[in-house]
């Protein structure tokens, strides 16, 4: 999907925001302007550049959706989500319910950390959160 000229700003707001150091970004936009197609097209660069990236959501629901439209944009990502059909670790890009997330966060951190964090949703904060934003500053 092509992105709308205002998306093409966030996305350049946000690169330059990366560019001078400034690790932990927020992107507030109204619902229904395309947040996840700008996180889709970051999480595209990162992974077009050989990095990992999760994409955190608070649910099962949303968790469904965002491998959709993920898959139907081309883009190949594994579930962390308790037996899940998509589950695969392995793959460089995850979706995650940060219920799941949770209890297999130092885990994964451990095994296979990411190097870009996508968390949809920010304004449902959980303790998980917090400590996966703490471990990327």
């Amino acid at each position: 999907m092509e992105l709308r000229n205002y998306q093409k700003t966030q996305l350049s707001m946000l690169r330059q925001g990366v560019a001078s150091k400034q690790w932990t970004q927020m992107l507030m936009s109204p619902t229904g302007s395309g947040k996840t197609e700008v996180a889709k097209a970051i999480i595209k660069g990162a992974h077009s550049k050989g990095k990992r990236a999760w994409f955190i959501v608070d649910g099962v629901k949303l968790l469904d959706q965002t491998l959709s439209r993920f898959m139907a944009d081309g883009i190949t990502a594994g579930a962390i989500q308790s037996d899940h059909p998509c589950t695969d670790h392995s793959l460089p890009i995850q979706v995650a319910t940060i219920q799941s997330l949770r209890p297999r966060l130092q885990a994964l951190l451990n095994i296979r950390p990411p190097q870009l964090v996508v968390i949809d949703q920010a304004h449902v904060i959980h303790q998980a959160h917090i400590e996966l934003i703490g471990w990327c500053k």
